[in-house]
């Protein structure tokens, strides 16, 4: 690996394979050297080149332990102590090996199905002419050569992005609210703009309410009823008109504002469904979500609050200091004055609010990460980690998080402080130069008290706006991360459907990297014509995954070209291709919805009785039906409510459901027992049959009846041939083989 053993393994693993995560996990268990040991599967995903020594390591591990096993491979239990039989949740017999084969006809099934020899074929073995001989094979010891220094990986990487240095004022950061409004309709963009609008008009009318004191001071002499009424009816049209816009400000920005980011969640939903899965390796699911719930709520909730608050403090003060210039310009100058002190200052402001907004976020996100790993690891932090430990990460994320708001309202208090003390010396400027002006002759008394009443309105609504002054920053900055996060790249060059002629699958000199510094495929040249089948077997970590899914598109090749029916899968969209694919998983999810719902995922118009059918064929219709409610059983998150061969035969039954005329299987046996086994590999080479099929396996004897054998070793296929054809000369895949007997006879002492 890049680091070796400071190589961080990513999010769940995800840069390791299935058979090194378990290879790791083993070796955290040895480290541990617990008195008693519990073995879930241990080696399901384990190679035959690595089985062997796996299992040896386990010898030693487990002598003078307690030890308990759950194995689906009956021949590694036989000489256990005491072997409990379940079934429907009781233990329906307990005894020896040998024992349970006399009085248990459970267990002596299961025994007689694991014997028997699965074997996974297509209906009709292929043509040999099929398979061109031309096709290179690379040697097995050849190193893989390192990326040319400076050479880019044509796999995702997230675009570079000055977002967070361009240079963003009031009216900057107005005209990229309205731009974003724009991208989703002109018509949200208006509604916005109408919206600032009616705010500068309301502050309008809030002016006018000097109005009503002027009058009432020049009329000070003959104070009457008419007087009063006629600075009510100011009042009355200065409040009415408040509320009248108010109310439009309402509808137009703030219930606008709700549809604005309702539909960037539905955009960025759309764009993640177009995006290569590289972008999903790259991007922390934290990140992700923290973007699209805490950042795009806060945004939706102080957007609005923050462009009403600063477009109604500025227009206020415009306002009143043009209706200054025409009385006494001295005023007017120092509340211009006081303007411009006021943004130099919110200038300053927001300055240092960039740093502590990026500093903010990235505690936000780092929070989220450790709270969705220690949620994840849970089983493995209370079996390896004191309370303390377990809970050490999450808590370090919550004092980070904690030290960034201290430190954010730190850098924010001071200057928001001066912010309002601007203002108010500006305000009592205005009130001494106003009683100048008048004790010197040259303003009337009626034109003094009303600018001494101004003195303390004309900047209310920009101290007001003192939090949405900082609040400019921080939304400046949650737009940058949304940005960031949801500059999600397309993957598809064309929005033209994928047309092959057929469904054979080729690969011409493809080669694949998930980073510059290693390279995952090799150069590697294949061809698996319509309606056979192809075993992909190797060490674990050699790229047998990934090369499958570079067959489905969920990355896109750095060189070289995947074809289907002689089409490159890049002239049309992925989904198009997907269309004609099935794949089982390695690691199957299910979503949080009933059974019936998984199986019939992405055919909404599938009836009960098809569902039923597609269930029975993948024999998990019995333990279906034991469910609290059936097929209405909603699961839990990924599945988690079921065991793991429960959840492979629901994806099983989901392929089959789906029909495609080309079916992907990576290790789509692993944590199936043998009683079901035995019946899923009749149902899978019933589901295959006359169709293009792709699998990958650890365990040999599924694969020997293979059309097409591939052996891939550190991104190369090593060599490729028939089970006769490979065992008749030395390699990789006959070394494999010896390997996988002497694994088979490995059992745990008693």
């Amino acid at each position: 690996m890049p680091q070796g053993y400071d190589t961080r393994a990513g999010e769940a693993g995800e840069r390791l394979s299935g058979g090194e995560k378990q290879r790791i996990a083993i070796a955290r268990a040895i480290l541990k050297n617990a008195p008693i040991v519990i073995l879930d599967e241990a080696t399901a995903y384990a190679d035959p080149e690595n089985e062997a020594l796996v299992e040896r390591a386990i010898s030693k591990l487990v002598v003078g332990k307690t030890l308990v096993t759950i194995a689906h491979r009956l021949s590694t239990v036989t000489g256990a102590d005491q072997i409990l039989v379940m079934d429907t949740g009781r233990i329906v017999a307990r005894g020896t090996h040998d024992k349970l084969l006399e009085c248990c006809p459970l267990y002596r099934r299961m025994w007689e199905q694991h014997r028997s020899s699965a074997v996974l074929r297509t209906a009709e073995p292929a043509d040999a002419a099929a398979f061109p001989p031309g096709l290179p094979i690379a040697a097995p010891t050849l190193r893989l050569p390192p990326v040319a220094p400076g050479k880019p990986s044509l796999t995702f990487r997230r675009r570079a992005t000055t977002i967070s240095r361009r240079r963003c004022s009031m009216f900057a950061l107005i005209k990229r609210v309205l731009d974003l409004a724009g991208s989703f309709s002109p018509a949200a963009r208006r509604s916005l703009t109408w919206g600032m609008v009616c705010n500068i008009l309301k502050a309008f009318f809030m002016a006018g309410m000097l109005g009503a004191v002027f009058w009432a001071l020049e009329n000070r002499d003959h104070l009457d009823a008419v007087v009063a009424l006629q600075c009510l009816g100011i009042l009355a049209v200065s409040v009415i008109g408040q509320y009248v816009f108010q109310y439009l400000v309402d509808i137009t920005m703030d219930a606008q504002g709700f549809h604005i980011f309702r539909d960037l969640r539905l955009r960025v939903g759309d764009r993640l469904k177009a995006a290569p899965m590289g972008y999903f390796s790259e991007q922390r699911l934290s990140a992700v979500t923290t973007t699209l719930t805490t950042t795009v709520h806060q945004l939706e909730e102080f957007m609005t609050i923050c462009l009403t608050g600063l477009t109604g403090g500025v227009a206020m003060a415009v306002i009143m200091s043009l209706f200054f210039l025409a009385v006494a310009w001295p005023i007017a100058a120092i509340t211009f004055a006081g303007i411009a002190a006021g943004l130099c200052v919110l200038n300053v402001l927001r300055r240092r609010a960039t740093s502590v907004t990026r500093e903010v976020t990235a505690a936000q996100e780092a929070m989220a990460d450790k709270v969705i790993e220690y949620a994840r690891g849970m089983a493995v932090l209370r079996t390896f980690a004191t309370p303390d430990e377990s809970l050490a990460a999450a808590k370090a994320s919550f004092q980070q998080k904690r030290a960034a708001d201290y430190h954010q309202e730190a850098a924010a208090q001071g200057i928001l402080k001066l912010y309002a003390l601007v203002f108010n010396l500006a305000s009592c400027a205005v009130l001494f130069t106003a009683c100048a002006l008048y004790l010197n002759g040259a303003l009337p008394l009626s034109w003094a008290l009303t600018l001494l009443v101004a003195a303390f309105m004309i900047y209310g609504e920009l101290i007001h706006a003192n939090d949405a002054a900082f609040l400019t920053k921080k939304i400046e900055g949650e737009l940058d991360r949304v940005d960031e996060v949801c500059d999600i790249p397309k993957q598809n060059a064309t929005d033209a459907p994928l047309a092959p002629a057929d469904f054979g699958i080729e690969m011409n000199g493809v080669s694949f990297g998930y980073d510059a510094d290693r390279r995952v495929i090799d150069d590697v040249s294949l061809r698996i014509p319509q309606g056979t089948s192809c075993a992909i077997v190797g060490p674990s970590g050699s790229g047998k995954t990934t090369l499958v899914n570079l067959m489905a598109r969920f990355w896109d090749v750095d060189a070289g070209a995947v074809l289907l029916g002689g089409q490159d899968v890049r002239k049309g969209t992925a989904e198009s291709l997907l269309a004609h694919v099935s794949m089982v998983f390695q690691n199957v999810y299910l979503f949080n919805d009933t059974v019936e719902n998984n199986i019939k995922f992405g055919m909404p118009n599938a009836t009960h009785a098809d569902v039923e059918a597609a269930a029975r064929r993948a024999r998990c219709h019995e333990f279906i039906m034991q469910l609290p409610q059936g097929y209405d059983t909603v699961l839990e998150e990924g599945g988690a409510s079921l065991s793991g061969g429960e959840r492979q035969r629901i994806s099983i039954a989901r392929a089959i459901m789906k029909d495609a005329p080309i079916v992907i299987l990576d290790e789509a046996t692993s944590s199936v027992d043998p009683e079901n086994e035995h019946e899923l590999i009749a149902a899978i080479g019933e589901l295959t049959r006359g169709k293009t099929l792709v699998s990958i396996a650890h365990r040999l004897n599924t694969v020997a009846g293979a059309d097409q054998i591939l052996v891939v070793d550190e991104g190369r296929i090593v060599q490729r041939g028939t089970h006769d054809q490979l065992m008749g000369e030395q390699g990789l895949y006959r070394d494999f083989v010896n390997l996988r007997r002497e694994a088979a006879g490995w059992r745990l002492a008693g």
